[in-house]
């Protein structure tokens, strides 16, 4: 799979910045967190080559949503054929400028999704302390979960996990109480579309 995003976004780290600032080592550290004229800019025309740059490798885009109205924009690309199914979305919650990492919201866009687009898999990644409890509702949806410390460093009240296994085990310790049980890699392929380990040419 490859991230197709669908939609910009304005953001700025300045807030982490200022809760850390006696703590940086670095310099290109204070200049990336403190900036303020960051754009995580996606196009339309980008949307479209990188789905085309898909097709051609014959790669199924794992497609990020950061903000609700990026719903539309999934829509816009499927009915001009610059994406097929079956669509896997990623919620992306949590990210300053975009939704909020609730599960008011993951039920509003849950919804929302289904309303515009009809049939999809789909997943949450919950930037920063709410992870493992958004994650937990979108299991309660029928929906899957990313976790990892890409997305937050935390595994419990204010401890630091020591990897993104740790947090891989306790989301499944969560989705085994839930009567629920992981998906193999082969499972997850065939629900997911992918073309299998043999043909990635590596």
């Amino acid at each position: 799979m490859a991230t197709l995003n669908c939609g910009s976004l304005s953001g700025t780290a300045i807030q982490v910045y200022e809760r850390n600032k006696d703590k940086i080592k670095f310099e290109w550290e204070r200049v990336f967190l403190a900036r303020e004229s960051f754009i995580f800019e996606n196009t339309y025309k980008m949307m479209r080559e990188y789905s085309q740059a898909c097709r051609e490798a014959n790669t199924r885009p794992e497609i990020e949503i950061w903000d609700i109205g990026q719903i539309s924009a999934v829509r816009f690309m499927l009915d001009r054929n610059y994406i097929t199914p079956p669509v896997h979305l990623q919620f992306v919650m949590g990210a300053l400028s975009g939704m909020p990492a609730t599960i008011g919201t993951l039920v509003f866009v849950y919804e929302r999704a289904k309303e515009v687009l009809g049939n999809f898999t789909w997943s949450i990644a919950a930037i920063g302390k709410d992870q493992i409890t958004v994650g937990s509702a979108a299991l309660a949806l029928g929906g899957h979960v990313r976790v990892g410390l890409e997305d937050s460093l935390w595994a419990g009240y204010g401890r630091f996990a020591r990897s993104s296994a740790e947090q891989v085990e306790r989301i499944v310790n969560i989705a085994r109480e839930m009567s629920m049980l992981p998906a193999t890699p082969d499972e997850t392929r065939q629900m997911l579309g992918l073309k299998g380990i043999d043909k990635v040419n590596y």
